[in-house]
């Protein structure tokens, strides 16, 4: 009695299609003609190369999806061919298989040490062949359409990535009461951080940091979800307080997502202003630091706390005010916020954290320099410098600083016409000079208070009683000059390039050149309904003659 064959025997037999271009390296024209023979007869493109350096030569030219190696072969042997394909980026995806009439196993396990991905023996079976050139056509069809998928990922990474640096761009708040400053670095091109200040009515503010756990797209999107659901939140919710914010978040996002293991920690501060206190709710969240003032020692606000958002029971009573913190917040203290991947980060050489202590150590010494505009850029490029690794995680830190009285020499709002800037641009002069200020460093500052309210007054197209806003604050040999108006929106490089397009002898134009001669920092962006504009100035200028002159 006959015993039929498994059903997978016919299979084997019959022909099945191959599908991609083999290149069979041999110097011994019989082998070629062999294999191309079995190998076009399954639908294979064979392409030919008689020595090692032919072969190479073709595999860069043509790139096919296989090499079929003769190991013995005159001048580049099969070896060296394997060995210079591992080496090339260009050419390491492509497969090789080689073809060997050596039984030694040290023969065989040179070639695989030298990256070959499969090995034959002649004289070799057809069958057998066929078996093997069809796995690393598979194999090469599988990483090929992995790289499309990781380009195709990665294209999307990137653009999902760019859509969240605009959501949480670190735009500056700049007020006459308080100047906040934010850094955000996602460890990929999105991450899980998330954060915002929000002015509130009568001078009040609303601010926070935040960090969903894990990395990734999904921590990403939820991170954006958290953003949108805090900024209702806190319109609806601020005089209530922490509490009752962080209590409907925490409904809210339970409802949104159903996996328990997901949740977000969060710092959620609101100032009031009448009272001059911060109250503020730590959910999980790495402790801020509070200076009282510029040049004062950090204080780590970690006396109390509350379960991360999502941790928490969406049907209990929520969080209360018993888990609130009320700091006082006179003018000119600072609070730092920031999330764990900052002082997580580890030493390149050491190995050990950043820590607590050492970040604050930094920013305080940050503090200390008014020359420095942004506090939280500026302490991630000094950890960085310093040798600490920040990819490992998404970096975020925001500085709020109220603006202390002692510093604001003036503040007024003009109406925008030249014989009011005029005005103030002399009134600036006339407090520098008074303040100690060289002549001719107080000159430069008259001038480019001149020169950015003319262009307010000539380009700005204010609407009917709109006001120009002006604050002088002086910080040692440091000035600041913050404008604020509702004209229409523009940017600094924009009236740059607008300007150098007119040509060095037009009438206008020129203002904004001499502003950067002058300015050792610029800021122009729109916030709201508002062109906010801060410049720095120093009082060692002495080349305000010679940058107007070279503009």
């Amino acid at each position: 009695m006959n015993t039929p064959l498994p059903a997978t025997a016919p299979d084997l037999l019959t022909p099945e299609p191959l599908f991609g271009r083999v290149l069979v390296v041999d110097d011994e024209l019989p082998n070629r003609a062999y294999l191309k023979k079995i190998l076009t007869a399954r639908g294979c493109e064979v392409l030919e190369a008689p020595d090692g350096a032919i072969a190479l030569q073709m595999v860069r030219a043509h790139k096919p999806d296989l090499a079929l190696v003769d190991v013995m072969m005159p001048g580049i042997s099969g070896y060296e061919v394997c060995q210079t394909m591992k080496s090339d980026p260009a050419l390491q995806e492509i497969p090789v298989i080689m073809v060997t009439a050596r039984t030694d196993i040290a023969d065989i396990e040179r070639a695989f040490l030298l990256g070959a991905f499969d090995y034959i023996r002649k004289p070799f079976n057809p069958r057998e062949l066929i078996v093997r050139v069809r796995n690393a056509l598979l194999l090469k069809r599988s990483t090929e359409e992995v790289r499309v998928w990781k380009q195709k990922m990665s294209r999307e990474l990137e653009i999902a990535g760019s859509l969240q640096r605009k959501l949480f761009a670190a735009r500056p708040l700049l007020t006459e009461q308080f100047e906040v400053r934010a850094v955000f670095q996602p460890s990929m091109n999105i991450g899980g951080d998330f954060f915002d200040v929000l002015p509130l009515g009568d001078g009040g503010l609303a601010v926070y940091a935040g960090d969903v756990s894990g990395h990734g797209v999904g921590p990403a999107m939820i991170s954006s979800m958290l953003k949108a659901m805090l900024t209702d939140l806190i319109r609806a919710y601020a005089e209530r307080g922490p509490a009752a914010i962080c209590t409907e978040l925490n409904v809210r996002f339970r409802r949104q997502v159903d996996n328990p293991e997901v949740y977000a920690t969060l710092f959620l501060a609101l100032f009031d202003p009448v009272h001059q206190q911060w109250h503020c709710l730590n959910c999980g969240h790495p402790p801020p630091l509070f200076f009282l003032r510029r040049t004062a020692a950090p204080v780590l606000l970690d006396q109390q706390g509350d379960l991360p958002i999502g941790l928490g029971d969406e049907r209990g009573a929520g969080y209360t005010a018993d888990s609130e913190m009320s700091l006082a917040g006179p003018p000119g203290s600072l609070l730092f916020l920031y999330t764990d991947g900052l002082t997580e980060a580890r030493h390149a050489a050491a190995g050990g954290e950043l820590g607590v202590e050492e970040l604050g150590r930094t920013v305080g010494t940050l503090l200390g320099d008014p020359s420095v505009p942004n506090v939280p850029a500026e302490a991630l490029a000094r950890v960085r410098a310093a040798g600490y690794l920040l990819e490992a995680d998404d970096c975020t830190a925001l500085l709020v600083a109220q603006i202390a009285p002692d510093e604001v020499k003036l503040s007024c709002a003009i109406p925008p016409d030249h014989h009011h800037v005029t005005e103030l641009a002399a009134d600036c002069e006339r407090v520098l000079l008074k303040l100690g200020w060289s002549e001719e460093a107080a000159t430069a500052a008259r001038l480019l208070v001149m020169e950015h309210g003319a262009n307010t007054v000539d380009h700005g197209q204010l609407p009917a009683g709109a006001m120009l806003s002006c604050q002088l604050r002086v910080m040692g040999g440091t000035a600041g000059l913050l404008f604020r108006d509702t004209g229409r929106e523009w940017t600094f490089e924009d009236g740059v390039l607008w300007a150098r397009r007119r040509g060095p002898d037009a009438p206008r134009g020129r203002g904004l050149g001499i502003i950067r001669a002058i300015a050792s920092h610029i800021e122009v962006f729109r916030r709201g309904p508002e062109n906010i504009a801060f410049y720095l100035l120093s009082s060692d200028f002495n080349a305000a003659k010679q940058g107007a002159a070279d503009v």
